[in-house]
């Protein structure tokens, strides 16, 4: 893409960077309509897990990256130096840094369209559970809006603890890029994020996914479970369940298996 030259960037903004890209004046104008489209599109059962922010990239990839200026100048517009428009420094605290993963969610924003007011009895789609930036205990039945079944969750950057054991089940769990620790329930899909996490469906009814991702990541299979080890030196395990089936990916991998029916690769 060719950068706006610099004088039309005063009016039109420069529209070539997918993180600053929301500040060009161009996007100030027509943001109330934007708005209320991103709002409707979430209405419509759609989430963070249908993201692509870059090309070739996974779900969810860049969630959690501040924006800018938040970034410190990471992802300054190309035609644009620190002298027109200076990014905030690492001043503030990370709390306080805006990020893409905190608009997931319209209504977290107080407020609504006239458009998405109607039966929420005549939807059939998930509930959303949102993590904060902070160390969080997300738990089926006690959270609010966690109600067991077909949830999904998606936690914050920070140490996170996910239970949905007792879940009826059919969950999905995107972990942020703290060291989380997910407990699986009943045909749930998690998976881990960016940190170390344990992910364990050793308690739960089977049929479970467990895909660890990125990062040193310790999976825990129960019964008819599938384990995806993903990138990093992770660790496989199985008990006295069987029917699993356990994968490493990419990384020095270990597997500890007790004696039953299990496939690993």
């Amino acid at each position: 893409m060719t950068p706006v030259p610099f004088n039309q960037t005063q009016i039109l903004g420069t529209m070539n960077s997918i993180l600053s890209s929301p500040y060009d004046p161009i996007f100030w104008l027509n943001h109330s309509n934007v708005d209320r489209l991103w709002a409707e599109w979430q209405d419509r059962g759609h989430t963070g897990i249908d993201f692509y922010p870059a090309e070739g990239m996974p779900f969810g990839h860049n969630l959690h990256d501040p924006m800018w200026p938040w970034d410190g100048g990471l992802s300054m517009p190309v035609n644009l130096g620190e002298g027109d428009f200076p990014p905030l420094l690492p001043s503030f605290s990370e709390n306080d840094a805006v990020t893409p993963f905190d608009t997931l969610d319209f209504r977290e924003l107080g407020y609504t369209y006239d458009t998405l007011i109607e039966d929420d009895e005549d939807k059939d789609e998930p509930d959303r559970v949102l993590g904060s930036r902070r160390d969080d205990i997300l738990a089926a039945g006690v959270t609010p809006g966690f109600d067991d079944f077909r949830d999904l969750v998606l936690t914050g950057p920070g140490d996170d603890r996910i239970e949905i054991i007792d879940a009826i089940g059919e969950n999905l769990v995107y972990s942020g890029r703290g060291g989380d620790e997910v407990f699986a329930g009943t045909g749930d899909r998690i998976f881990g994020g960016q940190g170390d996490d344990r992910l364990d469906a050793a308690s739960g009814g089977g049929n479970n996914r467990l895909i660890g991702r990125t990062g040193d990541d310790e999976l825990i299979a129960g019964t008819n479970d599938r384990l995806f080890g993903g990138r990093g030196n992770d660790i496989l395990s199985v008990g006295a369940g069987g029917d699993n089936l356990l994968t490493g990916g990419a990384g020095a991998d270990t597997f500890s298996i007790a004696w039953c029916h299990t496939q690993y690769s």
